[in-house]
C-alpha cells in the first residue's frame, strides 16, 4: 500500500514539480545562509516559514485528495482498512520531507554559529518550534480539509488560514 501511494506522489506533476521547486529553493537559500552570522542566518532562515507552512498546507491537500481526483474511492473502500491505509502512508511520506527539511536548516544553522550547547539547544528548539510543529499543522489541516471540504471551500480556507497564520 506505501509504495503505491508513493507512485501517487511521483505520478502527480503538481506535486512533483512543486517539491522539487520548493526543495531546491530552500536548499539554494540555506547553501547562502551558511556565510552568514548566526543571528543574521536565523533571520535569514525565518524568512521561508510562511513558504513552508504554505508548501505543506497545499501539499498535503493535493496529495491527500488525489485518490478522490483519480476515481480510486471505490477501489480503497473494497479493501479492509485501505483508504485510512493509504492516508497514514501519505501522512509519513509528507512527514519525512518535512524532516529532510528540519534537518537541513538544524545542521545549515549549527555550521554558522558557535558550537556551545547553549546555541544548539536554541537551534533546535527553533527549528523544532517554527518549522517541524508548524508544518505538521500544516500538514494535519490540509488532510483534514481534504477529507472534509470540497476543493474551492478547502482552497479558500487553507488561504484564509494562511492569511491568519502569516
Amino acid at each position: 500500500m506505501g509504495s503505491i501511494t508513493i507512485k501517487k506522489y511521483f505520478k502527480s506533476p503538481i506535486l512533483l514539480v512543486s517539491t522539487v521547486v520548493f526543495f531546491s529553493y530552500m536548499f539554494f537559500l540555506l547553501i547562502r545562509v551558511r556565510q552568514y552570522l548566526p543571528v543574521n542566518a536565523i533571520s535569514q532562515v525565518l524568512h521561508t516559514q510562511e513558504i513552508s507552512f504554505l508548501f505543506f498546507l497545499f501539499v498535503s491537500y493535493e496529495f491527500l485528495v488525489k485518490a478522490k481526483k483519480d476515481n480510486c474511492e471505490e477501489l480503497l473502500g473494497s479493501i479492509k482498512h485501505a483508504k485510512l491505509k493509504d492516508i497514514m502512508c501519505a501522512l509519513i511520506w509528507l512527514i519525512l520531507e518535512m524532516i529532510i527539511l528540519c534537518i537541513g536548516i538544524f545542521t545549515v544553522l549549527y555550521e554558522t554559529g558557535e558550537n556551545t550547547m547553549a546555541y544548539i539547544e536554541y537551534t533546535a528548539k527553533f527549528v523544532g518550534i517554527h518549522y517541524f510543529l508548524l508544518n505538521v499543522l500544516a500538514i494535519a489541516v490540509g488532510a483534514i480539509f481534504s477529507v472534509i471540504f470540497k476543493p474551492i471551500h478547502a482552497y479558500t480556507g487553507m488561504l484564509v488560514l494562511y492569511m491568519l497564520f502569516s
